[in-house]
């Protein structure tokens, strides 16, 4: 079988699509520098090496398996599309594409046939290896003891001294490269390492621990809930009580947390059971039995004394406020300071007696209690609602009574703004006929000044007027209209019927002549 040799070369690229390039640069960026030393870009258009015929071997191969036919039926394999077949040439790996092949040489073997998308396909010094986003192909140089890293893409890898390891996945916290270490925080974390045998708190992104130094645990920075084990305490009058409780912490100063302390937890577990047994101790059950009453009291002295805040008994209080309060004070500034750790709360599940005798004889007393306090809140309710009640009523008849005299001073206040509107139309209406009256007189005064002035100026040029032979006709006529004056009818005679002392001049010289004309 005629087959290509091999060269131990690793096949990269340099020509990848803008988009794929811009994400590899930004995954690269983000790992430490020295591990960016060893990575490998991925080659889109890498081809595998497979094996190929010119049309003289491919002719001499057609006429072997018709000379040989049965010979060649026991050496043929199917290779599917999307498969390829590992063979081996004596000690020579060769990979065959899809199609019918007959492995004419006793050298020649089937070593398997695999899928063409496998993600890992090793086949002695080849190695195709097909990565994912958000992952790294790690391998091994062998000859150089180095790691070896693949970037996202298909990497075809022809070296008897390149060893494919696994696949890294980048979102998790820890992972191994040979020797080193790659750590990834996230935020809300911190990492704790030592690097020249000094404790270093690691901040959020990729970190590469390399030998001697090495890396310790990721805690969070956030609010953590520890849960405290069962626990039993006796009261100061010998009552024991069975307590189940959470702490509520959060680490300020990693630095300081792991440099004073090995384990976090135990050391806030044991503290916190000791300290609460300790606040139980100093209660008796009657105070710790007052816990549905409210409150836990400070008594603050005076700055000017030297003093600070002393806890009173709890009496009128809830019992778990008073034991949160006091576990606080008694932790808080002493954990922050030397531990770097803050307590930020102190939740109680259940506090309990834990002789089942004695907690049903106080279970029983306390139900007596109940309906003897139900029984007076009852009644306190009933006169509290009859009180209510007469208020209510009371204030109804106020609001009526306000209503009512509102109602009467609305309709008095509106009367009277009525009186004032028509005083005062009057008074205006009043006033216009005044000022139209004397407007009116002094009119009629002009006018019959300006009557007499023109009369008198008649006057005097009629009398002027009576000079002349015009004017004593006019005169005449004057006279005569006077004289007819409401006359309704004038009859005309002729002269020589008039008796005769019409005809004398008793009318001056008015004659019948004077009168025809």
């Amino acid at each position: 079988m005629f087959s290509k040799s091999y060269q131990p070369v690793i096949q990269t690229a340099s020509k990848l699509p803008a988009q794929n390039r811009t994400n590899q640069q930004n995954l690269f960026a983000q790992l430490p520098v020295e591990l960016q030393h060893y990575i490998v870009d991925a080659d889109p258009h890498a081809k595998i090496d497979m094996v190929t015929w010119n049309p003289v071997q491919r002719m001499i191969r057609k006429a072997a398996v018709l000379a040989l036919l049965p010979w060649a039926f026991c050496r043929m394999e199917l290779v599917r599309e999307g498969e390829l077949a590992l063979t081996w040439n004596g000690d020579k790996p060769e990979v065959l594409g899809p199609g019918r092949h007959v492995l004419f040489k006793p050298t020649n073997s089937l070593d398997r046939i695999v899928k063409i998308s496998d993600p890992v396909i090793v086949h002695g010094p080849i190695s195709i290896i097909r990565v994912q986003d958000g992952q790294l192909g790690y391998g091994l140089d062998t000859e150089t003891g180095h790691p070896v890293l693949l970037s996202p893409g298909k990497h075809v890898i022809n070296s008897p001294t390149f060893k494919f390891q696994r696949f890294l996945v980048l979102d998790a916290v820890q992972n191994d490269i040979g020797t080193f270490t790659l750590i990834r925080i996230e935020t809300g974390n911190v990492g704790i390492a030592y690097r020249n045998a000094e404790l270093k708190v690691l901040g959020p992104g990729f970190h590469l621990i390399v030998p001697p130094d090495r890396f310790r645990c990721v805690v969070s920075t956030q609010q953590c809930i520890l849960e405290l084990p069962h626990m039993l305490a006796e009261s100061s009058d010998y009552v024991q009580l069975a307590i189940k409780a959470d702490v509520f912490y959060r680490i300020v100063d990693p630095e300081k947390t792991f440099s004073n302390i090995k384990d976090i937890d135990i050391s806030i577990r044991e503290t916190a059971v000791a300290t609460l047994c300790g606040i139980i101790r100093n209660s008796t059950l009657a105070e710790i039995g007052q816990s549905a009453k409210a409150t836990y009291n400070k008594v603050v002295v005076a700055s000017g004394g030297g003093g600070g805040e002393v806890s009173a008994p709890p009496y009128h209080q809830s019992f778990y406020k008073y034991v949160h309060d006091q576990f606080i004070e008694t932790l808080h500034d002493h954990v922050m300071s030397d531990w770097g750790v803050s307590i930020e709360n102190i939740r109680i599940e259940s506090l309990k007696i834990a002789n089942e005798r004695l907690a049903q004889d106080i279970s029983s007393q306390a139900v007596i209690y109940a309906k003897t306090q139900a029984a007076l809140a009852n009644a306190q309710s009933e006169t509290q609602v009859q009180a209510a009640a007469a208020e209510r009523n009371a204030n109804t008849v106020r609001i009526d009574a306000q209503a009512k005299a509102n109602a009467i001073e609305t309709e008095a206040v509106a009367k009277a703004n009525a009186l004032s509107i028509e005083a005062d139309a009057k008074a205006k209406t009043i006033k216009i006929l005044a000022e139209a009256d004397a407007e009116a007189t002094r009119l009629r005064a002009g006018a019959e000044r300006e009557r007499l002035r023109l009369e008198g100026e008649g006057k005097g040029m009629y009398m002027k007027s009576l000079d002349t032979e015009f004017g004593q006709k006019l005169a005449l006529f004057d006279v005569q209209a006077t004289a007819f004056k409401n006359t309704e009818k004038i009859a005309w005679l002729p002269p020589n019927t008039l008796p005769p002392i019409l005809t004398s001049n008793m009318f001056g010289s008015m004659t019948t002549t004077s009168l025809n004309s």
